[in-house]
């Protein structure tokens, strides 16, 4: 009996363990949410989140459309070293859309782009990964996503989503 209580104990903290690792990692979507960005509804939002499917993967994501900016809460430096997130278009319509990612700080720069076309481009019909390094910066910084119309501007679908990314160790991976 002592030994099967035991067990249960250290059980139960590694699996506390296991969620407080996992609360350390910021959600991008709770970030969203708590910054007043909500689920589509009727009206002309700009940002917001929504669920759809891509390459047979349905998931929950924080949406932007063209010229539309979001910034995060800041983020004391060297408390993640990297960012890793799926993007995908929800539908194959216009010529794509382009998503930029800037850290700010004393200064901003941006760190990362991506080009997706639904449209032309099969492969950017799936829900597509995102990984790259955080420069070191000093003090705390934000980072900022930003979504433009792809090489014609032609606005005609140009929703970007951003969903958890898979590399728990990076920010906003789950």
């Amino acid at each position: 009996m002592k030994i099967a209580l035991a067990t249960v104990l250290i059980v139960a903290t590694m699996l506390a363990g296991v969620a407080t690792a996992q609360e350390s990692v910021p959600s991008l979507l709770r970030m969203a949410a708590d910054k007043g960005v909500h689920q589509l509804g009727a009206g002309s939002e700009t940002i917001f989140l929504y669920r759809f499917t891509r390459g047979g993967q349905r998931r929950d994501a924080l949406v932007l459309t063209p010229s539309v900016t979001f910034e995060t809460t800041p983020f004391r430096a060297a408390s993640h070293h990297c960012v890793s997130l799926v993007a995908a278009m929800p539908f194959n319509l216009g010529d794509g859309a382009t998503l930029s990612v800037w850290v700010k700080s004393s200064q901003s720069q941006r760190v990362f782009q991506l080009d997706l076309d639904p449209a032309h481009v099969r492969a950017h019909r799936a829900w597509l990964p995102i990984r790259f390094n955080l420069p070191a910066v000093r003090g705390n910084y934000t980072i900022v996503f930003e979504v433009t119309a792809g090489a014609r501007g032609d606005q005609t679908g140009d929703w970007m989503g951003l969903a958890p990314g898979t590399d728990k160790s990076c920010l906003f991976g789950s």
